[in-house]
């Protein structure tokens, strides 16, 4: 029939890292201590599922849910009244949800083996001059727009 059904798992890793160094006033009750902070996600995690449904020969209607998840550090240090340093990391938690429309940009796919290459001949002036060479290709295949 016309409906789709699928189900997606993503795991990526990351080095995403931020850092503050905060100086309360001296009105604050936290004064006179300084606190350095740093937190880093190491990875974020989804695992999703997907309905839906062609309204046409080549355009899908879908919605997609599920959950998300991803590991964080955060580390800080206390200066002033003494110094406390504190560490922790934790799995955190959460949903993903979405839609949108699918549709191809052409009827078809052309479909070329290109090479890409470097020519000692065209050295001008002692800097090398970068050029492509098209070995065994063809020229992509003409396509129409979807219909």
């Amino acid at each position: 029939g016309n409906w789709v059904f699928g189900a997606q798992g993503m795991l990526d890793a990351a080095d995403l890292r931020g850092s503050n160094h905060v100086v309360p006033g001296p009105a604050d009750p936290q004064f006179p201590n300084v606190f350095d902070l740093s937190a880093r996600t190491s990875w974020i995690a989804t695992a999703t599922a997907r309905i839906g449904y062609t309204v046409a020969p080549q355009t899908l209607l879908y919605v997609k849910g599920g959950g998300a998840w991803a590991r964080s550090s955060l580390d800080y240090t206390i200066t002033g009244m003494g110094v406390a340093t504190y560490t922790g990391a934790e799995t955190r938690s959460g949903w993903v949800v979405g839609g949108g429309v699918e549709r191809p940009r052409r009827a078809c796919i052309g479909v070329q083996r290109t090479q890409v290459g470097y020519d000692p001949r065209d050295l001008r002036e002692g800097v090398p001059r970068r050029k492509l060479h098209r070995l065994n290709g063809s020229p992509p295949a003409r396509c129409s727009p979807p219909s």
